[in-house]
């Protein structure tokens, strides 16, 4: 007659595959919605110490707020460290509205930096009486307007991403009305 160990040993056996089976679902498909957000997954190799700034920005990023684990943060982090840079250093911004967008932009990262709430940054900007750059989707360019700066306006402009887009798309399509 067999002993209990050899009777659970194949049950134990079939359980622990069922669980790495079960493990490998769930990082494939934690993957592919990583990569679906961020893009393909790029290793990047880097020191302890820079590790360790990077995690210091994710806090202090505004963006990196709203993402949940830690891989997700860093990789929002360079995503916006990367817009930065390119919005600062490369990005044309020869028209002014586009300068405009700029400029407010710098002055909403700014106090998404420093903490401060949404709608205290709205009321900032009302007081200083800063017009709203809008982008209009039929022309394709920067369209000002005087108004109230709401939380809607905070949050467009704390995306880098859309900033980019906008300022491009203003500055190719004013060249083109101005050939």
């Amino acid at each position: 007659m067999p002993n209990g160990d050899t009777i659970l040993q194949p049950l134990m056996q079939q359980k622990a595959e069922r669980e790495r089976s079960l493990n490998r679902a769930r990082q494939q498909k934690r993957k592919g919605l990583v990569a679906a957000r961020f893009g393909k997954i790029v290793p990047i190799h880097m020191l302890e110490e820079t590790k360790a700034r990077l995690e210091m920005i994710a806090e202090k990023t505004a963006i990196s707020r709203k993402e949940q684990n830690a891989a997700e943060k860093r990789s929002a982090v360079i995503a916006e460290l990367v817009n930065q840079y390119y919005i600062d250093n490369i990005l044309s911004r020869k028209h002014k509205n586009s300068e405009l967008a700029y400029n407010v932009y710098n002055q909403i990262w700014q106090s998404n930096f420093d903490g401060k709430p949404t709608d205290m940054i709205a009321r900032e900007l009302n007081n200083a009486g800063i017009d709203i750059p809008y982008f209009d989707n039929q022309s394709g360019k920067i369209v000002v307007e005087s108004g109230k700066w709401k939380k809607d306006d905070i949050e467009t402009f704390s995306n880098s991403a859309f900033v980019i887009k906008m300022i491009e798309s203003n500055e190719q399509n004013v060249k083109k009305n101005a050939k």
